[in-house]
């Protein structure tokens, strides 16, 4: 009677690449996986735990063919992430982060102010190309009249007031959801975090002295004084390892009843300092539960 052999590494790498695959495909589906990277990376997820499912299969139907040199060593690549995603992990907070600060709070979840700049002078190189190529147009007609060459400018004038115009319109941030301009009232939902402290920082003279209203967790340290804590989230730019707070900057005379980490529902005026940035002026403070999503990410 014929025994039928058995390759043990290629089980163990069959056994191991399976389960690696698995527990990707999981984390993807549960969600979990947006304890460590931004959800742009569920697809890859997928991709990868397919290619352990095939690379698992081929390893399967290596396991009769003898092999006389076991290469076990390989595993270690799969089996250490492997059974470090078997540890329990919950979302990180602010407590341990030393890059909070009133005004760093703000620039964590608002385009900055080296951005802005940036902008400006990107649109500024925009309208020089544009009056550099006008100026050239009517150097072609400098042998026309005097009057032509007034209309050919003024014409060519419009149509850069024009395009920058355009230009401006097609820039501008869609207003997140849970404005209420009748009420001048903004109502913050937990996925309307970061879209609302861009459109804040963008636009702070539109909503000047609005009621709002934002679900975070507290914060405070020794650089803020008596009467402040910051309403924040932590934000993901691609993974774990570049956690950053972002939120605004409160102002509470009775902030020193607050726990650090504390999850609250903010309730206050809405007031944008040249100095310190976005500060609710609060008028309410209620416990709430953890967000869904603790973590909050740019959008893509």
């Amino acid at each position: 009677m014929r025994r039928h052999y058995i390759n043990p590494g290629a089980l163990i790498e069959a056994v191991i690449s399976l389960l690696f695959g698995l527990k990707l495909f999981w984390m993807a589906y549960t969600g979990q996986y947006l304890l460590f990277v931004t959800p742009r990376m569920k697809g890859y997820l997928y991709f990868a735990a397919l290619v352990m499912a095939v690379w698992a299969f081929s390893c399967f139907a290596r396991t009769g063919i003898p092999e006389y040199r076991q290469h076990l060593n390989r595993t270690l690549v799969l089996l250490i992430p492997l059974m470090a995603l078997q540890l329990p992990y919950q979302a990180l907070g602010a407590s341990g982060n030393m890059s909070y600060s009133s005004q760093g709070l703000v620039q964590a979840g608002r385009p900055g102010e080296e951005s802005g700049q940036n902008e400006k002078t990107d649109k500024q190189a925009v309208s020089g190309e544009s009056e550099a190529a006008v100026t050239q147009a009517a150097d072609m007609y400098t042998g026309s009249s005097d009057d032509g060459t007034e209309s050919l400018e003024e014409t060519q004038g419009g149509n850069i007031d024009e395009t920058a115009g355009a230009q401006e319109d097609s820039e501008r941030i869609e207003t997140p959801p849970g404005l209420d301009t009748e009420n001048r009232r903004i109502v913050v939902d937990d996925a309307s975090f970061y879209p609302w402290l861009v459109q804040l920082s963008y636009y702070p003279e539109m909503y000047e002295g609005y009621e709002i209203q934002m679900h975070g967790t507290v914060y405070r340290d020794d650089t803020l004084t008596v009467g402040q804590f910051g309403l924040i989230r932590m934000l993901m730019s691609c993974c774990v390892a570049d956690l950053q707070p972002c939120g605004p900057l409160c102002i509470w005379d009775q902030a020193e009843t607050l726990s650090q980490d504390e999850w609250v529902t903010v309730t206050g005026t809405y007031h944008y300092d040249e100095e310190k940035g976005m500060e609710i002026q609060v008028l309410k403070v209620e416990k709430a539960e953890a967000a869904e999503d603790e973590y909050v990410y740019p959008v893509y």
